[in-house]
């Protein structure tokens, strides 16, 4: 099976990384008035994953019954109506860790400049990953967004790539979720 690979030229997208957000939401987040060009829903034991191109950004949503978290990565996130347990600019390397519930969280947020040969670092499964290219006028090189995933029994790792040609950047994100063992869960407050 070849990597879902879905070309937006009808849609001129032009975005800066200089403006994209990182944000770690308690909920699910509202994506109005973002555009979801792209998704898949998985299953991950007893939670569902849902991983959404949004533009030349994406969403990650992980959910256990009534209960969310997600991670979003948006130049445009108007009101997102859930709680924010972090928020970042992405113009610079963090990482960001968090336990929730029984949930441990770490992701590495890394800005980059674009070399040409540009892709994710690491191996997924061509069923396992998104990829989104979007028009820009003039010829020009076509911003890309792309997420692989892997998962396991008590592991989900998600890796994207975002492309600004234009302004010859790009970003990445890393991020694993893991199921702790109850014993272990220290969890955060709600």
């Amino acid at each position: 099976m070849s990597t879902h690979v879905r070309s937006r030229s009808e849609i001129p997208v032009i975005h800066s990384a200089a403006t994209l957000r990182y944000f770690l939401l308690d909920g699910r987040a509202r994506m109005e008035p973002l555009r979801v060009f792209d998704s898949r829903r998985v299953s991950w034991g007893d939670r569902v994953v849902t991983f959404c191109v949004l533009g030349t950004s994406h969403a990650v949503l992980v959910e256990l019954g009534d209960t969310a978290l997600t991670e979003l990565l948006t130049c445009a996130a108007g009101d997102l109506q859930a709680r924010v347990l972090e928020q970042r600019a992405a113009n610079s390397d963090c990482v960001i860790s968090r336990t929730i519930d029984n949930l441990r969280y770490d992701c590495r947020l890394s800005p980059f400049e674009l070399d040409g040969g540009d892709r994710l670092r690491s191996a997924f499964s061509s069923a396992d990953q998104l990829t989104c290219n979007y028009g820009v006028d003039d010829g020009a090189e076509e911003p890309i967004t792309h997420i692989g995933w892997r998962i396991d029994d008590a592991t989900l790792v998600v890796e994207t790539l975002h492309t600004y040609p234009h302004e010859g950047r790009g970003v990445r994100t890393e991020s694993t979720f893991r199921v702790l063992p109850a014993a272990h869960a220290s969890g955060e407050p709600r």
